[in-house]
């Protein structure tokens, strides 16, 4: 059985504050997961650091995390997940992002987006990878999946505002939006057979960029033999 799509959310904070805070309504089903992807930019590396995400007041857990100096700024992208044992019954909550504060310019650009599933395995990701670049206008990473039906989640950062991002053969996009000073783009493709897959995007201006992937696999229900004798 695969993930099922439940929804998606995106945040943003410009303010020299550290913190970013929005709503993601989950739904309701069984085997449920939330997975948060960040991207921040700032004026360098160590600044770009995810310190915690939180959602319901819940600390989330870390999947992959990225921090880069490219062209003159830091930059970073993380992914971040909870599961069912610590997801609230279905409704709007919060999703906090606490960065460490820093200032570009007079802001921090601290970009999210949210996305939760269904019939989701109930231990965490199964494979990460990381990458990030100067002057180019492409991200393409590999990872490899362990389980047929994952879901691979895709969270870019780039560094100018004003673009857009384009997602690679297979690939859902699920984020496309422009911060201060950065943009943030991602989303998802199901992989039905196990195996080592491209994961690919293309932006409309070559900056620095930074890139985080993470697959998770489906539930998949215990099955019981009985021998009669």
């Amino acid at each position: 059985m695969a993930l099922t799509f439940d929804a998606t959310t995106t945040g943003n904070t410009s303010t020299d504050v550290g913190t970013l805070t929005y709503s993601h309504t989950i739904g309701s089903g069984s085997n449920r997961i939330l997975i948060v992807a960040v991207s921040v930019e700032s004026d360098s590396a160590n600044n770009c650091i995810v310190q915690g995400v939180t959602y319901n007041a819940v600390a989330m857990t870390q999947s992959a995390q990225i921090t880069a100096f490219e062209n003159g700024f830091g930059v970073g992208s993380s992914i971040w997940y909870m599961d069912e044992a610590n997801l609230p019954s279905a409704g709007a909550n919060d999703v906090v992002v606490s960065a460490t504060d820093s200032d570009v310019g007079g802001s921090d650009d601290i970009n999210s987006g949210s996305i939760s599933f269904s019939d989701a395995g109930q231990s965490g990701e199964e494979a990460s990878e990381t990458v990030s670049g100067g002057a180019t206008n492409s991200l393409t990473d590999d990872i490899t999946t362990l389980t047929d039906d994952a879901v691979i989640i895709n969270a870019t950062h780039s560094g100018n505002a004003g673009q857009t991002t384009s997602p690679g053969s297979g690939q859902t996009e699920r984020w496309d939006f422009n911060g201060t000073s950065s943009h943030m783009g991602g989303g998802e493709e199901e992989i039905s057979s196990a195996g080592t897959e491209t994961q690919a995007w293309t932006l409309t201006n070559s900056n620095r960029h930074a890139m985080c992937l993470a697959a998770f696999p489906p539930f998949i229900a215990t099955r019981r033999i009985f021998s009669i004798t």
